[in-house]
Parts: C-alpha cells; structure tokens; sequence
C-alpha cells in the first residue's frame, strides 16, 4: 500500500548522527562549557593526584602511631617530621575542589547532544539528533533537564552527565526495554484496541490509542508522543507476531488523506523516517 504524503513535509523532523561531520552550527560546543567528557577526565586524573597524597600522608600518620605505641622515639619523629611534610600538599585539595564546569550551560547547548552521539557510536550504537532537543537512541529518547542538571531517557532520569557513562546505561536500558517492555507493549495495544472497537473491528488509530492512555493521571506526562512512537518502532522491530492469547497483528502506515499529527514517526538506526499510523488485530 502507497504511503501517502502527511499534510505537512516530515523530511526535516530529524537531523542524523553519522559518520558525515556535522554542521557547525549544530553540534558546535558552547565555548563557555567546552567537553564535559575531557573536563572531567582531567579532573577525574586531578583527584587521582589528590587520593596518592592522602594515601601516603594516612601511612605516615600510621607510623607516627605505631612508633607511640611502641615507644620508638627515633621512628616517632621521623614519622611525624614526614607527615608535617606531607600535609602542606592537602591544601591543594581546595583548588581541585573549586571545579568549575557549568554544566547547566552544557546541557543547554548542543554540545551534550554531540557528546553522547559520539560515546554512542563508539559503543555501535545509532544517534539521532531531533529538533525539539532530543537524543535518540532508538528505541529511546534521551532529553536534557538542566534545571535538574540530569538527563532523562523514557521514565528512565541520569544524574550521571559524562558521555561515556551515559552510553553505557543507554545501552544497558536499551536492552532491558527492548528485552522486557515490548511483549507487555504489545498487550497494552491490543486492550486498548479492544476498548476502542469491542469485537467487531481490531483495528485502531495509534493517535486514538495515544490519547486513550493519556487518560490515566500522570501517564502523559512519564510517556510522551516521542515516547510512545520508539516504542512503537521497538514493537515493529521486536519479532514478536502474537499477543500472549495468539491474536496476529500489524502495523499499518498512513495511506489517503491523513492529517500529519496522527502520524507517529520514528527515525530507525537506519536512519529512515519510519511512520505508523494504524495497528490492526487479527
């Protein structure tokens, strides 16, 4: 069946992540904020400095005691003349704890989005950048909350900023969803469907079942419409082909004059939009 062009162009929804270097304009780090990934892997190298010191001015202190304890004078003051010394390189501690990235900026920025794209597809995962500010990683949506300095991925939320964590719970969130929510997705559909049409006809506008879920208090609010279009492209690329009590089903896109609101689409890995409208019970 012909998919039928939506009442307004969807070709610029996204812009994709690949191996083609971005536009400048578009992925160009905030120069206030600059790479929180290398920022924090030179802190991080800081703080490695700052635990060797305390570390050897923790022994001297536990020689300074042993030698009281046993009553060695000569080994007491050497002990002690070792961690007068050493002390006066802890106050360093002062400067390495005035870190100072704003991360509020960053998050603002293109930049986290560039960041996290490139940790992504170091670990052969796809980015896909979206205009509203999203990152997504199909089938999830990664969004930035810099009044909360965290980001959120679905009703999944990250303290965690640095890039390279971020990836590796991205993917470890992707294959838990992937794994455990798409049979349970699949039931939710087919209630709703059922709800929607009784018996007679098993088949339902994703934009009816949308609004239909909204319904609960405060479930709109944990699954946006982005939300609830990568679920459905996870749904199409799951392999499942029945509910749990057999029924067959389908994932139909739009065909004839269809307002392009009702359409869900999803940019896949493979970087094509892809659009649902309709999913059909058999």
């Amino acid at each position: 069946m012909p998919v039928a062009q939506p009442e307004s162009d969807q070709s610029d929804l996204l812009g994709v992540l690949d191996d083609t270097p971005p536009a400048a304009e578009d992925c160009a780090a905030a120069p206030e904020t600059g790479s929180l990934e290398a920022a924090l892997a030179a802190h991080e190298a800081e703080v490695d400095a700052l635990i060797k010191e305390a570390a050897r001015y923790a022994s001297a202190l536990k020689a300074w005691k042993k030698a009281c304890h046993m009553g060695r004078l000569a080994d007491r003051q050497k002990a002690s003349d070792q961690a007068v010394r050493l002390a006066t390189a802890l106050p360093t501690l002062t400067g390495a704890a005035q870190w100072t990235f704003d991360a509020g900026a960053w998050l603002r920025s293109d930049a986290w989005r560039t960041e996290i794209a490139d940790a992504l597809r170091a670990l052969g995962l796809g980015a896909i950048k979206d205009p509203s500010g999203a990152l997504l990683c199909p089938p999830l949506p990664l969004v930035a909350e810099p009044e909360r300095s965290r980001l959120r991925a679905g009703r999944q939320t990250f303290s965690m900023l640095r890039p390279t964590a971020v990836a590796a719970e991205i993917r470890r969130v992707r294959e838990r969803v992937a794994g455990a929510r798409t049979q349970e997705f699949l039931e939710a559909l087919y209630a709703a469907t059922r709800h929607l049409r009784g018996t007679s006809d098993l088949r339902a506008a994703f934009r009816e079942i949308y609004n239909l879920f909204s319904l609960t208090p405060g479930w709109k609010k944990e699954n946006t419409e982005l939300d609830f279009g990568q679920m459905v492209y996870a749904l199409a690329g799951s392999g499942l082909q029945t509910t749990k009590d057999g029924k067959r089903f389908e994932l139909q896109t739009p065909s004839g004059k269809v307002k392009s609101r009702d359409i869900f689409g999803v940019y896949g890995e493979d970087g094509r939009l892809h659009e649902y409208y309709a999913i059909r019970f058999f």
